[in-house]
């Protein structure tokens, strides 16, 4: 439910501020889920229960997103690049086997 619409939010999950909320919501909860003290430290809580940092998995759904759209077509090319839509071109700086084409194929009718 917190990852909605990441594509369009990710940029503000870098910020210092935003990672900080996000890091403590997730701390409750693996508060919550564990029953851990409430001194143990997040890395600790996360790793014992195999969870990435928030806004990780935040900009890892926004990659993921962008993605599916560029494979299915319908990811904007032309328009102007905007702090939400460069997390394609940064996706494929970083991993440049992410441009090779899927394997997707079209649907198609067949009238007998």
């Amino acid at each position: 439910m917190l990852c909605y619409g990441a594509l369009v939010w990710w940029p503000r999950a870098k910020q210092k501020t935003t990672a900080l909320q996000l890091e403590h919501v997730q701390r409750m909860a693996c508060l919550s889920v564990t029953g851990a003290m409430r001194t143990t430290p997040t890395a600790a809580l996360e790793t014992m229960l195999c969870l990435a940092p928030l806004n990780h998995y935040i900009e890892e759904a926004a990659i993921r997103t962008s993605l599916r759209l560029h494979s299915l077509g319908i990811w904007n090319k032309q328009g102007r690049i905007t702090k939400h839509t460069r997390i394609l071109t940064e996706a494929f700086n970083r991993i440049p086997l992410l441009r090779i084409d899927c394997d997707r194929m079209g649907t198609k009718e067949i009238h007998i």
